[in-house]
């Protein structure tokens, strides 16, 4: 369905968190809102995510779509706040790795992306569920959690940069950790450094979860990183942002509609950067349950 074409956006709720809006110069914040006219765009920032989900629960349905400006955590904390309002969703990529941005085929400048309101088409997606916890892109075990513990809090200050800084500490404090997998009809036990399983195609600031991911297809995908050396790391990680990895030594991949995760202790889940809940783990998918707008065919 084209939002352009078969329907039209004359009201539309913009939110951002306050922090974000602090970030912005009011003229970029224009550009943002010039370019989803003509419009009517009402902009409300919030300063909690309570607020946020409020703000969709009492005023979400009164609007034609929902504009969310913010990056992958934001987007995770109003979930189900935004399949409950049950309007059509256009994400504006302000956060660093903007990866639901990056499946959904959006340009990475904010304005452009605001854009595609009037020149895009309205999709169905899928949403993973985690113990219950809604996520876009990817949940995961291991040594994500290391690295999401190490960004708290200051990675919309220092950016990219940081997320290195992170990874390379988060990598030092990493153990191994023995974990069964079941994926449909398939188990297995197996001792790993990280699993993440994956209802969108991008994760970690572009890395494929698997070469056909997608997020409208009702699957999920798993990949294990096996205990490794750093330097193999590096040297896979080409193969890991192109989704050209396959099952090897040093990663095992599956792919279901349900999967379970269990370790010997409890161990934190990371989904979409940030921690939601803890081990075991129970994985489904949400079938269709939120509408994007994305850019059109």
């Amino acid at each position: 369905m084209a939002a352009s074409s078969d329907r039209k956006v004359q009201r539309v709720l913009l939110l951002l968190s306050a922090a974000k809006a602090e970030e912005l110069t009011q003229a970029r914040l224009d550009e943002i809102v010039e370019a989803m006219r003509p419009a009517e765009v009402t902009l409300i920032d919030f300063d909690t995510i309570e607020d946020g989900r409020r703000i969709l629960q009492e005023r979400g349905q009164g609007f034609d779509c929902i504009a969310v400006g913010g990056g992958d955590g934001t987007l995770n904390s109003l979930a189900q706040a935004l399949c409950d309002a049950a309007r059509p969703l256009l994400v504006i990529p302000l956060g660093t790795a903007n990866d639901l941005a990056r499946t959904l085929a959006l340009p990475r400048d904010a304005p452009q992306a605001a854009a595609v309101l009037h020149t895009g088409r309205v999709h169905r997606i899928d949403l993973g569920e985690v113990n219950g916890h809604l996520f876009f892109n990817v949940a995961s075990v291991g040594l994500s959690v290391e690295i999401a513990a190490r960004l708290a809090g200051v990675r919309k200050r220092w950016g990219i940069v940081h997320y290195v800084g992170a990874f390379i500490l988060g990598w030092r404090a990493r153990k191994s950790f023995r974990i069964h997998i079941s994926c449909d009809q398939t188990s297995l036990s197996l001792r790993s450094i990280q699993v993440s399983v994956g209802n969108g195609r991008f994760h970690g600031g572009g890395l494929a979860v698997t070469q056909d991911a997608r997020i409208d297809d009702g699957l999920l995908g798993v990949y294990a990183l096996l205990p490794q050396p750093l330097w193999h790391l590096l040297l896979i990680l080409p193969a890991l942002r192109a989704g050209a990895h396959r099952s090897t030594r040093w990663i095992t991949i599956l792919r279901g509609r349900q999967v379970t995760l269990s370790t010997r202790r409890q161990r934190q889940i990371n989904a979409d950067g940030e921690i939601v809940t803890v081990t075991p783990a129970t994985f489904k998918v949400r079938r269709g349950a939120l509408q994007v707008i994305i850019p059109g065919e």
